[in-house]
């Protein structure tokens, strides 16, 4: 793209989910560092999950920790 190629839909899916991650990013380091009780930050962290799912970066989704645990599985099958 910075050579004035087009992207393909893929790749331009991949770099908004890059870039949505790397803005999520900054409000997670700020709640991760403010002085707040294991529990504070579990309630916290509920609260966003519940109310703002897509605030959450791409590798916690659902459907990625599925992939994951095939990905696991295939593995130990092959080994």
């Amino acid at each position: 793209a910075v050579l004035g190629d087009t992207l393909k839909p893929r790749e331009v899916q991949t770099l908004r989910r890059t870039v949505r991650d790397v803005l999520t990013l900054i409000p997670f380091t700020i709640i991760l560092i403010a002085p707040i009780t294991p529990i504070g930050h579990v309630l916290v962290f509920g609260f966003l999950q519940k109310y703002f799912p897509g605030f959450f970066p791409s590798q916690f989704s659902g459907r990625r920790q599925e992939l994951f645990l095939r990905y696991e599985e295939l593995r130990n099958e092959l080994t």
